[in-house]
């Protein structure tokens, strides 16, 4: 089943204060009720079971259309800009007819507005919720040059007519109706979506839009009927401007806690609902202590708390109150905070909040057994924190032990790798020797064989030696002897002969 963007849940349209609820208050049970753009149905459902009304519905959206049928006596899926729905009531006439956020998402509302008395009862009433274009926080946006559409709210991405307080009473007297009774829903300035975070705006400038009389309006809640019936009946209208509640927070300042009292003490007015946004001037020196307390009287909570000590962000922390994330939830209608300085302070304390006072005792009781709960459960938290810190101990001391053992695994390693380096370069030597030796061998082998050959070759020399003395004696004996001087004539002249034969 969808949801539209629009949707209220059933069990809290009884809770709303909102346009919704103010609606819904006066339909009276048996009335014959026209709702036009019913959404899902939740309004429909709630006037259905609830009031007992007798509810007939008119939705353009087909998917919402079927989920509101259900909890209707009739309906048509149809535009209300065409004309299809009022041929189809053409002979039903309503005591009540309702506009709940519809006519500014319209084209020409005051066309179908006109038309929608054709459908109502002569003392019948037009219920009408409609957006305050002139909303302080539009109007700050639009001095900071902003127009900003959003899903919802104000300024609804899907919203093409827009109505201030002054253009009501023309609008309506258009459509042939009179204002009975002109109600509305307030939004404080800086608590819609279109606040405006701009911290340079003058604040006299917001204290002077805060003065407008409609300015804080966010939706008005419009009771009309035929014009001829209200002046026959001498109707006047009537003007309903809920005051924003006022309530005081306080700031403490003294030496020490002991001595926090009501005459060092500065308090603040403010608006419920309102953003919380003082400056608390701190007047003499040597404070050492600062309490601040959001609310007199009342349980609260505090949301998005930011504390600024002459311009610098300081801790802070709920003294008897729990804080949950960005909220702190105080269940005492004593509330207070104790403000981290540094000693012998002077100055300004800017506070920024939203608090929320919590005025329904049930639900303070509840929030209060909630928290108990939280507290113990937290408690529990803590015990598993400290639990699981220490199981986070006892793994980085066995991951530092392992990672000592295995640098000391690591070092080992690289040991062994170079032993491995050393034996591989000795085997290598090893081989080269071996290789060495061998060639050695063989060159001994070599060696030897020469060496052999040397000692036949000197064998040899010296028996040629010895023939060769012994030659030269006997050519010494033959040169000396008788027949080689007989024969020296004969040699010459051989000698003569082989030079001529030469020549």
């Amino acid at each position: 089943m969808g949801i539209s963007k629009y949707d209220i849940p059933m069990d809290m349209i009884v809770k709303n204060q909102g346009s919704q609820g103010k609606i819904l208050a006066q339909i009276s049970p048996g009335a014959f009720v026209l709702e036009c753009g019913c959404s899902t149905g939740y309004m429909t459902r709630y006037m259905t079971e609830v009031i007992g009304a007798n509810v007939y519905i008119i939705e353009c959206d087909e998917e919402s259309y079927k989920q509101a049928i259900q909890f209707a006596e009739d309906g048509i899926c149809t535009d209300l800009s065409e004309n299809k729905w009022l041929t189809k009531y053409s002979n039903q006439k309503f005591d009540f007819i309702i506009f709940a956020d519809v006519l500014e998402h319209l084209f020409d509302p005051e066309s179908v507005l006109k038309n929608s008395t054709l459908l109502l009862k002569d003392d019948g009433k037009i219920l009408i919720s409609i957006p305050n274009v002139t909303h302080n926080d539009i109007i700050m946006s639009m001095y900071d040059n902003r127009w900003r559409y959003s899903s919802v709210g104000l300024l609804d991405d899907t919203h093409i007519r827009f109505f201030g307080e002054e253009d009501l009473d023309l609008f309506m007297k258009r459509a042939g109706l009179d204002i009975i009774l002109q109600d509305a829903v307030m939004c404080p300035t800086l608590t819609t979506e279109q606040k405006c975070y701009n911290q340079s705006l003058n604040s006299l400038f917001i204290d002077c839009l805060k003065q407008r009389p409609f300015g804080e309006v966010y939706q008005f809640i419009l009771t009309a009927q035929k014009s001829d019936y209200v002046k026959k009946n001498n109707i006047s209208k009537q003007v309903i401007l809920p005051n924003v509640e006022e309530r005081l927070s306080k700031m403490y300042f003294a030496e020490s806690s002991e001595l926090l009292s009501e005459s060092n003490c500065i308090s603040k007015k403010y608006f419920v609902n309102e953003y919380y946004h003082y400056n608390f001037e701190i007047p003499k020196m040597g404070v050492n202590v600062i309490r601040f307390d959001p609310i007199e009287d009342n349980a609260c909570i505090v949301k998005d708390l930011e504390i600024y000590a002459n311009g610098t962000k300081v801790n802070t922390y709920p003294i008897n109150g729990v804080r949950c994330s960005v909220q702190d939830i105080f269940c005492t209608t004593d509330p207070q905070y104790y403000i981290e300085i540094g000693r012998d302070f002077f100055g300004v304390i800017n506070i920024k909040a939203w608090i929320v006072p919590i005025n329904d005792l049930k639900f303070l009781e509840t929030l209060n057994q909630i928290l108990n709960v939280f507290q113990q459960k937290a408690n529990e938290c803590n015990l598993l924190r400290s639990s699981v810190k220490k199981l986070e101990n006892e793994k980085d001391a066995l991951t530092a032990k392992f990672s000592h053992e295995l640098e000391n695994t690591k070092s080992v390693v690289e040991h062994i790798c170079q032993k491995v380096t050393e034996v591989n370069t000795i085997e290598q030597a090893y081989l080269q020797l071996e290789n060495n030796y061998k060639q050695l061998a063989i060159d001994h082998a070599k060696s030897k064989a020469i060496e052999k050959d040397y000692s036949k070759l000197t064998t040899n020399y010296e028996l040629i030696q010895k023939e060769l003395i012994m030659e030269k004696e006997k050519y010494k004996e033959l040169i000396n002897s008788t027949t080689w001087k007989i024969s020296s004539p004969i040699r010459k002249l051989i000698d003569y002969f082989k030079g001529k034969a030469n020549k």
